[in-house]
């Protein structure tokens, strides 16, 4: 009887090894792949601040005429 509660012991102690390595494993793959989404995220919206800078120094060097053609297929004509 002994026998059998020692082997069940040692089944016991390597499922509980097996199942800690696994967690182990995931929760490592969620951390590293979070932190490359959030690395991925921070360029994008860095190239979008140079986007956006480059774009408001264009527009700010337009002369009101000019900047009123560009604007001016954005508004409805008014129909009254």
């Amino acid at each position: 009887m002994m026998f059998l509660i020692d082997k069940f012991k040692g089944y016991l102690l390597s499922f509980g090894v097996f199942v800690t390595v696994l967690a182990s494993v995931y929760f490592n793959g969620l951390t590293k792949g979070a932190r490359k989404e959030k690395e991925k995220q921070e360029k994008l919206e860095e190239e979008a601040k140079v986007l956006r800078e480059k774009v408001d120094t264009d527009v700010e060097k337009l002369s009101n005429s000019e900047l009123d053609e560009r604007l001016s297929k954005w508004v409805r004509p008014d129909k009254r």
